[in-house]
Parts: structure tokens; C-alpha cells; sequence
């Protein structure tokens, strides 16, 4: 085709030049030869012209090609190393990979029309709402970023759809046409939550490691051990690789589960920043501290410290023995002096002057306190020697608190002090020693009016939870500061008020209630703040016999709530 379109080309244009060339005095001869050379030229030009032209066109199918295979080859690589997803300008799923599935748990219907943010959900717990603010900063920032088509990188904290969390590595690019107009934003995202765990892990080891208190890290809820030091691993003769599969119900024949999800309830709730327990493992005394921490990943687990008290238990002996055999040997003079200061007051001698009867009330109150302290540390000895018994039998715990707000309510009228009582029903029935449980309230009683502002309420209140009924008595002081909580119920502790002020004690009440909660199984705490006064509570089981005829419940009709399951006195 080339050759016949020289041909006509040279055809059109040979009469022209042949009339010049003619004029200019050229032979026909040498004109006939010019014009074959310039038909040959153009001749061996197109043809030279077509074949670099199917040169270049079968050179250039092969580079599509080889580029074709390089950018599926790259697709193919980013596909099984990434896990990857496409959201619309809105931010809702148009396409993930198999990968995005695997990672997230969600099959692909689950997701796709929903926005990203299912990946940034709220959290629950003490510090869920400072958590579910920090991932909504995030995720507004890089919707900012991509919207001003810009890309954003960075290591994300993400949750799959049970929850648990993921760390990822993050790259997402926003696609925009010609005219600017945001299309769909990429995101490719590398899992390196095991990355930042080893590492996390290795720190902890380098810091923990060499500890001489025992350290566990376990889940939160398998109580599968992630952890242990080297001391914690001795104590049990474990390796570190033989941890793997542990749970830290493990470490003790006698682990209850349920008790141990009831003893860090409060970590939940945010009343505690740790909780402790004194026991015995192995032979020796124990005290385990359990916090809730956060590993590199965002996961919420427990951190147990166990610290060997047996040396302390042992000097803590010496000395209580010590100060229980010096209190015996007061007692007998103390109740002497009690005595006579009695005949006295009682006018068995005569009739005593004004001044002298004030002497005598202050050096009979007085005596009381000290009578109360001596008996308070004699108490306390036994409890700690194991030589108090209790006497149990079934009683309704409604009957013994009235009793003892109306013993106690004659002195806390003279302060000024009214003491209410409510209960959400008439019988509460418990296995208990009378005498003991009538003691731990008269001592929360007590410690109520103390930081009880003039004229002030003081609030007993009996309530139902479970199977266990909740005693509590709330004051309306100054609160007490966090920090000095945990010290409440150690023996010879007083701490400071919300106000900053220290009251009388002996700073053995609720340490003595604490022991007498546990020998009547249950348990003890308290909620305070401050400024907001200070609730102290204690938990006893309740008895299957609680339908018993020969156990009355106490009520007081006049003061009767119009609810019939309610009881209210005041007093």
C-alpha cells in the first residue's frame, strides 16, 4: 500500500518537474534516472518508516505487558502482606481482602457499607471513657488529613469485632480524579500487635526480671499467665516457656475463681486503684497486690505482685504478743480503777463537790478508753494467733443492728448526731456470733460520728446483693483521700481526713472488723471521697433458712416504710 501510494505521488508530480528539468536544458535520460532515484528513495523510506513503526509497536505491547505483570505482581504482593480495605469519601467499606476478614473477624457482608469507625469502638471499664476519646481523636484526624488529600501513616490501635484489640501499622492514601474530587481513600495496614507485645515483653523482663517479689501478668478473661518473673517461676519450679498454657488458677489447688473475680471487682468499677489479700502459699505468709494495667496492644490485664511476709508476720507477732501480755497485766487494775471510779460517780461514799464529780466523769471516761484499748489489742492478738472461736448460729442481722443503733443512739443524740436506719426488707438471716457483729457495727458506728460534722446524719442501710446482704454505714464528713484508703484496716492505722485533721483512736477498729468480716466469711470495704463523706460496708452470706419461723424479724411499725419489704427507723 505504501509503495503504490509513492508510486501515485511520483506520478503527480513528474509532469511539473519534468517541464522545469526540460526548460533547464536536462536530458530526458538523466531525468528518467532522477526521478527512479527519488521514487526509490521514498520507497526504501515507508518501508523503513512501517517496519521501526511495527518495531515500535510490538516493543511497546511488550513493556504494557512486563508493566501489566509488575503492577499485578505488586497487587498480588501488597494483598498477601497487607491487609487491605477501600472506603468511599464518607468512610464507609466498599472492598477488603481476605486478610482485612482474617484480622477483624468480620466476613465481608458484615462491613461493607459501614462506616470505619465500627473499627474505633467505646470502651468499657474505669478508663473507657478517656479511651473512647483518644481513639475519636484519631480517627477525626486522619479523616481531616485524607479530606485535605493528603496521606496519613502511623500505628493505629484498632479492635476486631469481639473486641479484642489489634495494633497495626497504617498507610492510608486518598485517590482523587483530574478535577479533585475525592473518589476513595486506601488503606493498607500491617498487623504488629505480636511485634509490639515481644517488645513490650522484653522491657518488662529487663525491668521485672530480677525483682525478689514474685510479678504474674495474666488476661483479664481467661486468667491465661502471659508473665512470670524469675522469683514467681522459682516459687513454682516453671520455665518461661512452660508458662505458655498456664492459667494463674494454677498456682493454687485452692484457687477460687468466682472469690477472686469478687476481690477485683472494685478495679472494674473504678472504688480501687489495686486491691490486696494477705494468705498463706506454700508454707509462708503472702501479700499479692492486683492491678489492672494496659499491655502495648490497649488489653486490659491483671498485674499481681506477691511479696513474702513471713518475716514481718513473725516480728508483727513479736510485737503484738508483747503488747497483748503488757495490756493483760493493765487490764486487772484498770478494772479496778473502773470500779472505783463507779462507787464513786454512784454516790456509795458520800456525796461528791461539783468539781470533783467533773474529775471523776473525765477520769471515768477515760478509763472506758482504756479498758476499750486494752480489750480491742487482747481481741486482736487472738484473732492473729487463731485462738477466737466464734459461737454461730442463725440470726436475723436486722434484729442485731437495731439493737446496736439504739444502744449507741443515747451518746451520738448528745453530739448532736442522728443515726437512720433502712432496710429494703424485715429479715436478713446469717450465720454469726451475736456479739461479734454487734462489735463491728458499733465500731463503724463509732468512726462515723468521729468525722460527722455537728449535728450531722449518720445512715446504717441492709441491702440485698446475691446472695450475700451488704451492711453499710455512711458518715457526711470530709471524705478520705484516696492515697490513704488502703491503710484503714491495718492494725495501729489512723490516717488522715479529708479536712486534714487526725481524730482519737487507737487505729485497731476496723482492722478488728476486718478479721471478724473474714472469720464470719465475708468481706469488708469502703467508698470514699472527698468532701462527699465516707460509706464503710461489709458483706455476710446469706443462709438457705431464711424462711425460718423461730428467727422474728424486729419492726417498729410507727416508723414502717409504706413499702411492706422496707423497713426505716431513725433515731
Amino acid at each position: 500500500m505504501a509503495l503504490f501510494a509513492a508510486a501515485g505521488l511520483a506520478y503527480l508530480l513528474y509532469p511539473g518537474i519534468a517541464d522545469v528539468a526540460l526548460r533547464s536544458g536536462v536530458s530526458e535520460a538523466n531525468l528518467a534516472m532522477f526521478a527512479s532515484l527519488i521514487l526509490c528513495s521514498a520507497c526504501t523510506w515507508i518501508v523503513a518508516h512501517n517496519v521501526y513503526r511495527r518495531h515500535m509497536l510490538v516493543r511497546t505491547q511488550a513493556i504494557s505487558a512486563r508493566m501489566a505483570d509488575e503492577i499485578g505482581f505488586r497487587d498480588m504482593a501488597i494483598e498477601r502482606h497487607c491487609i487491605v480495605a477501600v472506603t468511599d469519601p464518607d468512610g464507609r467499606f466498599i472492598k477488603v481482602n481476605d486478610k482485612f476478614r482474617a484480622a477483624f473477624g468480620y466476613d465481608g457482608a458484615d462491613v461493607i457499607g459501614k462506616g470505619a469507625s465500627i473499627l474505633y469502638p467505646q470502651e468499657a471499664g474505669a478508663d473507657g471513657d478517656q479511651k473512647a476519646a483518644e481513639n475519636a481523636g484519631q480517627y477525626d484526624s486522619i479523616c481531616r488529613t485524607v479530606h485535605d488529600n493528603q496521606p496519613w501513616t502511623g500505628e493505629q490501635i484498632l479492635r476486631r469485632s469481639d473486641g479484642a484489640p489489634i495494633v497495626v501499622a497504617s498507610t492510608i492514601i486518598p485517590h482523587m480524579d483530574d478535577a479533585g474530587r475525592h473518589l476513595c481513600t486506601i488503606c493498607l495496614l500491617t498487623d504488629i500487635t505480636e511485634q509490639k507485645l515481644s517488645g513490650v515483653r522484653r522491657q518488662l523482663g529487663n525491668v521485672l526480671d530480677d525483682l525478689q517479689d514474685e510479678v504474674f501478668i495474666f488476661e483479664v478473661e481467661s486468667l491465661a499467665v502471659t508473665y512470670m518473673n524469675k522469683s514467681a517461676l522459682a516459687r513454682f519450679g516453671w520455665t518461661a516457656d512452660g508458662v505458655q498454657g498456664k492459667s494463674i488458677a494454677d498456682t493454687d489447688p485452692g484457687f477460687d475463681v468466682a472469690l477472686f473475680r469478687r476481690h477485683t471487682a472494685p478495679l472494674f468499677n473504678g472504688s480501687r486503684d489495686f486491691v490486696e489479700i494477705q494468705t498463706r502459699q506454700g508454707g509462708t505468709d503472702v501479700e499479692i497486690v492486683t492491678r489492672l494495667h494496659r499491655d502495648a496492644s490497649g488489653r486490659r490485664v491483671f498485674l499481681s505482685v506477691l511479696r513474702d511476709i513471713t518475716n514481718r508476720k513473725r516480728i508483727e507477732k513479736v510485737k503484738m504478743e508483747t503488747v497483748a501480755r503488757v495490756s493483760h497485766e493493765l487490764r486487772t487494775p484498770l478494772t479496778s480503777i473502773k470500779g472505783a471510779l463507779g462507787l464513786l460517780q454512784s454516790g456509795a461514799t458520800g456525796t461528791l463537790p461539783d468539781s470533783m464529780s467533773r474529775l471523776v466523769d473525765i477520769a471515768n471516761r477515760n478509763s472506758d478508753y482504756l479498758l476499750m484499748m486494752v480489750n480491742d489489742i487482747l481481741d486482736l492478738e487472738r484473732m492473729n494467733a487463731g485462738r477466737m472461736t466464734l459461737q454461730k448460729q442463725p440470726e436475723n442481722l436486722l434484729d442485731i443492728v437495731e439493737e446496736t443503733r439504739k444502744l449507741n443512739s443515747t451518746f451520738k443524740e448528745d453530739a448532736g448526731l442522728t443515726i437512720r436506719l433502712n432496710a429494703d426488707a424485715a429479715r436478713y438471716t446469717v450465720s454469726c456470733e451475736r456479739g461479734r457483729i454487734s462489735q463491728i457495727v458499733m465500731n463503724l458506728l463509732s468512726n462515723a460520728a468521729k468525722f460527722s460534722p455537728e449535728n450531722g446524719v449518720i445512715e446504717i442501710a441492709l441491702t440485698t446483693h446475691g446472695d450475700a446482704v451488704r451492711v453499710s454505714v455512711r458518715d457526711h464528713g470530709p471524705g478520705i483521700p484516696i492515697k490513704e484508703q488502703a491503710k484503714l484496716f491495718t492494725d495501729f492505722t489512723q490516717v488522715a481526713s479529708g479536712d486534714g485533721k487526725r481524730r482519737t483512736g487507737t487505729g485497731l477498729g476496723l482492722a478488728i472488723c476486718k478479721k471478724l468480716v473474714a472469720m464470719h466469711g465475708g468481706q469488708i470495704g469502703l467508698d470514699s471521697a472527698e468532701g462527699q463523706g465516707t460509706t464503710v460496708y461489709f458483706d455476710l452470706p446469706l443462709l438457705q433458712c431464711a424462711e425460718r419461723e423461730d428467727i422474728v424479724p424486729l419492726r417498729e411499725p410507727a416508723d414502717a416504710a409504706p413499702d411492706a419489704d422496707k423497713v426505716t427507723c431513725v433515731g
